[in-house]
């Protein structure tokens, strides 16, 4: 076997036990989007530690239970498109989550917005510790400040 052979071999070897490395951390982040689509306050929570902190550029930082609480009250229905999961070589214990969000506030007003997620992840447990999410707020923040009881 040639040489590029060889490295082409073991680097497919290589990603293939990074991606089993990653499978719980992304089976988390899958089970946090579908439970923002079901709507489910203490479903979501149940993937946080629990003194998990949410940090949104829109809502500033609080602990996970009052932001899921307050997001879920002020929500008609959400629906995400991942796009992408991006996993750090530096710290196993986070991952990035590149998402569309089509977000219908309670009174039935679109706003939908790009988005991504930051998860550092409890590497005991693998519940999400905390979450930074990071989104351009200039369209959506007359809607969101106008239509919510935040």
């Amino acid at each position: 076997m040639s040489y590029l052979k060889c490295l082409l071999v073991g680097m497919v070897l290589l990603s293939n036990i990074k991606t089993l490395a990653n499978a719980p951390l992304n089976g988390v982040i899958n089970a946090y989007f579908r439970s923002l689509e079901a709507g489910v306050c203490d479903q979501t929570l149940e993937l946080f530690t629990k003194d998990a902190t949410v940090n949104s550029v829109l809502f500033g930082e609080m602990a996970a239970a009052e932001f899921y609480q307050k997001l879920f009250a002020n929500t008609n229905r959400s629906q995400v498109a991942l796009k992408e999961v991006f996993f750090s070589n530096a710290n196993t214990n986070h991952a990035t989550a590149h998402f569309v969000c089509d977000w219908i506030l309670k009174d039935g007003t679109p706003a939908p917005f790009e988005c991504v997620d930051i998860f550092e992840f409890d590497p005991l447990s693998n519940k999400i510790k905390s979450l930074k999410i990071i989104y351009d707020t200039h369209h959506i923040r007359q809607l969101v400040n106008t239509n919510r009881s935040w």
